[in-house]
């Protein structure tokens, strides 16, 4: 279950300087990579346990079924950063800022309007789930998707859960715990909701998508029980008892910008599966793209792997006016995204099939599916240092602009290639669009901070 990737992580690292000599940052880059391996093995662990859910789910729920829990739990993916409404990445900027310079009543401050924020989405939230409740039938869109509409009205209960624990994770990594809150997090629920569900499995010889969702909000509870415990040891004992100092508007402006920033980020994945639902309402091409992706999703995750790499040195750099030691580094990069994702390349055109039969017979004949998306995806990271680039270096209203455009184009190549080629459009239309962003953003690199990304 990957519903989303936060996309504005923060690594608070401690090295030295660097040197203008290569040496030196040759060095630097050494002593980066080593520090951030952590960062590399805790995203494939988290990719792994994914993939392992994602196993049992395909092979303990029908074919359909499985198509319209990953349908749902992409919507989610959607619903969550709209009702976290950017609390996360304000709690981010502001609260180690806030820590440091011992300003206790803006920090109590921002904990309790973040709060009342999230109250308040979540009410709202409740007030719309009531309206479908009791209305979706009379929808115009009510009709074609109602199997859909039913399942996420019974599981209406879940995305406020996802939410709170979302913001939580987003507290304690501005509390410098990042591998904590990871951990704690997306980890603990995919451990949980699998180990639940086997359980389950093994009790009943059976798992519905009630189940599912059920275990999904029981592993939810207890990553928030988890992090709410951590968050509370480790926040200032002294911001509880004063009087707290709110910057509403400040706060509510940049919120509003991070929640847009965040629904572009997680919409593509959604709107893939929702064009193929419409066009194709016996949902087995939802099941067949779900897979496909949860495998080719392993490169999109060495380029978030890299991003937190070099994300860090950006600002540094860009700061100093260090662009040669920068561009030094992205090369670096560049030559590990390709040598790790080329191995995994191997893997996948040389077990392709094995891995496809993990997932059950229905999934074999996705080979061919399955190596276009992840040449496509391997393409991608190649230039996916780009966008992590634009963010670190103050371009992010740039960078949503072209996540923006990337969705339209995902739309409009959705809307022609899925109804005429099914499966193979919606996979050349996702990954097309992925990789027209990562070749616009590298263009924006190239025109506003003068790095090449395409160097070795």
């Amino acid at each position: 279950m990957e519903l989303f990737s936060h996309y504005h992580l923060s690594l608070h690292s401690h090295e030295k300087e660097p040197q203008s000599s290569a040496k030196s940052s040759a060095l630097t880059v050494v002593g980066l990579l080593k520090q951030s391996t952590v960062v590399f093995i805790i995203l494939f662990i988290t990719y792994v346990f994914s993939f392992i859910f994602n196993v049992i789910l395909a092979n303990w729920l029908g074919y359909k079924e499985f198509g319209i829990v990953n349908l749902i739990f992409r919507f989610f993916a959607v619903i969550v950063p709209i009702m976290a409404f950017g609390v996360d990445g304000l709690l981010i900027k502001n609260l180690q800022v806030y820590i440091i310079k011992s300003d206790y009543p803006k920090l109590l401050g921002i904990l309790n309007w973040s709060l009342r924020v999230f109250c308040i989405c979540t009410v709202a939230y409740c007030i719309i789930s009531v309206f479908l409740l009791f209305n979706f039938n009379k929808l115009p869109f009510g009709h074609g998707v109602d199997e859909e509409l039913d399942i996420f009205l019974k599981s209406v209960w879940l995305p406020p859960l996802l939410t709170f624990m979302y913001i939580e994770s987003a507290l304690l990594r501005s509390l410098k715990k990042f591998y904590l809150s990871t951990f704690l997090s997306w980890s603990c629920v995919l451990v949980f909701n699998s180990i639940i569900l086997i359980i389950w499995h093994y009790q009943f010889k059976k798992i519905s998508m009630d189940i599912v969702f059920a275990a999904t909000g029981i592993a939810v509870v207890f990553s928030i029980i988890l992090q709410g415990i951590f968050a509370y040891i480790n926040l200032p004992e002294k911001n509880f008892h004063l009087t707290p100092i709110y910057l509403k508007m400040q706060w509510l402006t940049y919120s509003t910008y991070i929640m847009f920033s965040n629904m572009l980020s997680t919409t593509s994945m959604f709107v893939t599966l929702l064009i193929l639902d419409i066009f194709y309402p016996q949902r087995n091409l939802i099941a067949d793209f779900s897979v496909c992706f949860v495998i080719a999703n392993v490169f999109i995750m060495i380029t978030q792997a890299v991003a937190l790499l070099i994300g860090p040195r950006v600002h540094i750099l860009q700061k100093e006016n260090r662009f040669d030691t920068l561009q030094w580094e992205i090369n670096v990069i560049n030559r590990f995204k390709l040598f790790v994702g080329f191995i995994f390349l191997i893997i996948v055109f040389m077990f392709g099939h094995t891995i496809l039969a993990w997932f059950g017979h229905n999934y074999y004949h996705l080979y061919i599916p399955l190596i276009v998306l992840s040449l496509m995806y391997f393409f991608s990271i190649y230039l996916g240092t780009s966008p992590s680039i634009l963010q670190y270096a103050g371009y992010s209203k740039k960078l949503d602009a072209l996540r923006l455009l990337q969705l339209i184009l995902l739309i409009i190549f959705s809307l022609v290639l899925t109804y005429y080629f099914d499966l193979m459009g919606a996979i050349v239309s996702n990954g097309l669009s992925l990789m027209i962003f990562e070749v616009m953003s590298s263009w924006q690199v190239k025109k506003n901070i003068r790095l090449s990304t395409f160097s070795l």
